[in-house]
């Protein structure tokens, strides 16, 4: 599915979605993704293979946002901060609805970089639990 109007929340029902979620979408070009990185793959000695499944599949996303202004750069700071980098889980709705996929920041660190005066881009990267 497309993100036509991405929203960041704090649980399934939306709270919080208006401290957290930019008033801009983000830029065309999104990149969604899918890892089984759960499933570990283990040789016998003959050389017969046996997988192990601790997940299934998870998916990710990665969003850039190139004209932010401050007030939009707050609200994502203070998903971060609210998050403490990786350490705690949010929700994100790729079309604004109610659904949500319950994600988790893949990167440590949140940097903006300044395009213009009070003009911020950034691009983070989070994957669904």
């Amino acid at each position: 599915m497309a993100v036509t109007s991405a929203k960041f929340a704090r649980a399934s029902d939306g709270t919080g979605v208006s401290d957290y979620t930019p008033s801009t979408n983000p830029q065309v070009g999104v990149r969604y993704g899918r890892n089984y990185n759960g499933i570990i793959l283990n040789r016998a000695y003959d050389n017969t293979a046996y997988t192990v499944e601790k997940y299934g599949r998870k998916r990710s996303w990665t969003l850039n946002y190139s004209h932010l202004n401050s007030t939009d750069k707050g609200k994502l700071e203070v998903l971060f901060e609210y998050t403490e980098g990786q350490k705690n889980d949010f929700h994100f709705s790729e079309d604004g609805s109610n659904y949500s996929f319950n994600v988790r920041f893949t990167d440590k660190t949140f940097e903006f970089t300044e395009v213009a005066y009070n003009v911020f881009s950034i691009s983070f990267s989070f994957e669904e639990l």
